[in-house]
């Protein structure tokens, strides 16, 4: 991460030109963190718009939802990280089934009926920070 970041909030912006479906990733930057610290090695540019500690940042109540692994057909299907793709497919419109952690063929064919939304090929899998994942926590 940029030392000159350090100390300061706004928003950071992440230009990423190996993405195939974008070309770059917008984040809240929060003295010296925000939720996607890896884009900071995939990024050929990172820029940050700084907000004044005058202003006051409005919050949300929405939960910030998060995977540690790839979840579906070949993930590593950690039972944390599936009851949260569970939760967020349903939340989608999506039924996976019982949202119980475990990643059977329910839950994957939810995950592929979500993907048929926005991709051509549905592979049945969400990786972390992937579009899928995206999609799925409306930061797509």
């Amino acid at each position: 991460m940029p030392q000159p970041f350090f100390g300061r909030q706004g928003v950071v912006c992440f230009v990423v030109t190996e993405w195939s479906d974008a070309t770059g990733h917008f984040d809240l930057w929060r003295n010296d963190d925000c939720i996607h610290t890896p884009y900071f090695h995939k990024a050929s540019e990172v820029y940050l718009w700084e907000v004044s500690s005058a202003v006051s940042l409005a919050r949300t109540t929405a939960p910030v939802h998060r995977i540690s692994a790839s979840v579906g057909d070949g993930g590593e299907n950690r039972e944390e990280d599936v009851r949260t793709v569970q939760m967020l497919l349903a939340e989608n419109g999506v039924q996976p089934g019982a949202i119980d952690g475990d990643c059977g063929t329910k839950t994957v064919q939810a995950i592929r009926t979500f993907q048929s939304r926005f991709l051509a090929k549905p592979d049945g899998r969400v990786d972390l920070d992937g579009r899928t994942w995206r999609e799925l926590t409306q930061l797509g």
